[in-house]
């Protein structure tokens, strides 16, 4: 059947621009340009197959989550990203074909990526009281990332810039990221770094509090001046300076020992289910990326879960009519 067409050579030339964007420092997600990458080249293999209009927007939508999979060495993650996020369906056919294709992408990529995970979890003891820690830190989470999303919505203009005024206004975001990297060095790229350090317990209370302000700015800095890039890395970075400040501020006032890497994860998939909508993939996602205890899933579960109800609950309520008293 006939399929509106996918602007192949556009997409592909912008998401090299997007990774070299990135890899020159700017303060957005890389994890866009894989997915379009992948579902022009899906769009390319398609064509001539006699495939229903459902069945391409299957295939392309796979294609995309099995590029994320693939970067981060996360199948289940971009599974259900291309499942759930992209198809917004349960239906076996979707979630199979999105299994496949992503575990296919994890393992073609494997002799670059080395199935290496993105983040290393510190050898800690943890306690299963933290599947309470997750339900209070929920909150938080909600707060952030809607201030997140708020900054980003704000920040993006209605119209993208296409004259040359895109050029210099992207280098002087640029420049602005450099400077402030002279005294926060984990606020240039795509968010690694923070999380990095965030799992080491790298940050004082100082510089994680810096970086949960400037995190965000400087993203929304280089989508006001054009730039074009992921905002889930850029999130979970955030999310996890929240968790970091959080527990530091208990550590340092209340003479608590809390594990600060559990508690920036646990934010990072909280914010990540507020961001995205979606509380599963938020939560299989970070447990993915760093691979701690298996028990701890179910926390990141926990927290993303009930960052979502209470966004949820939210949303009702600010939808519910006013009722004037008599």
């Amino acid at each position: 059947t006939g399929h509106r067409a996918i602007p192949r050579v556009p997409m592909s030339i912008d998401a090299g621009l997007q990774v070299l964007l990135v890899g020159s420092g700017a303060s957005l997600g890389r994890e866009g340009a894989p997915r379009q990458l992948a579902a022009a080249l899906g769009d390319f293999g398609t064509t001539r197959l006699a495939l229903t209009a459902r069945d391409r927007e299957i295939l392309l939508a796979c294609a995309a989550g099995a590029g994320l999979g693939g970067v981060y060495s996360v199948p289940l993650g971009g599974a259900l990203f291309a499942a759930r996020i992209l198809l917004g369906t349960w239906h076996p056919r979707a979630v199979g074909t999105a299994l496949i294709t992503s575990s296919l992408a994890v393992a073609v990529a494997s002799p670059v990526t080395h199935l290496e995970h993105a983040l290393t979890w510190p050898d800690a003891k943890l306690s299963y009281l933290f599947a309470f820690l997750a339900l209070a830190i929920a909150p938080l989470a909600v707060a952030v990332g809607l201030a997140f999303n708020r900054v980003m919505a704000i920040a993006r203009p209605t119209v993208q810039f296409k004259s040359w005024v895109l050029i210099p206004a992207i280098a002087a975001a640029g420049l602005l990221t450099g400077i402030c990297s002279i005294w926060w060095p984990e606020l240039p790229g795509n968010g690694r770094s923070i999380l990095t350090v965030s799992l080491n317990s790298g940050l004082t209370l100082g510089a994680a509090a810096v970086i949960l302000l400037l995190k965000p700015l400087l993203t929304a800095l280089f989508l006001r001046a054009g730039a074009v890039g992921g905002m889930l890395t850029p999130a979970l970075a955030t999310g996890a300076a929240a968790g970091s400040v959080t527990t530091l501020v208990l550590n340092h006032f209340a003479g608590t020992s809390i594990h600060v890497s559990a508690v920036s994860l646990m934010c990072a998939a909280g914010v990540l289910a507020i961001t995205q909508r979606a509380p599963l993939f938020a939560a299989l996602f970070v447990w993915e990326l760093a691979r701690p205890p298996y028990w701890l899933l179910a926390v990141f579960a926990i927290a993303a879960y009930t960052a979502h109800g209470l966004q949820l609950m939210r949303e009702r309520r600010a939808a519910d009519p006013v009722v004037a008293a008599p």
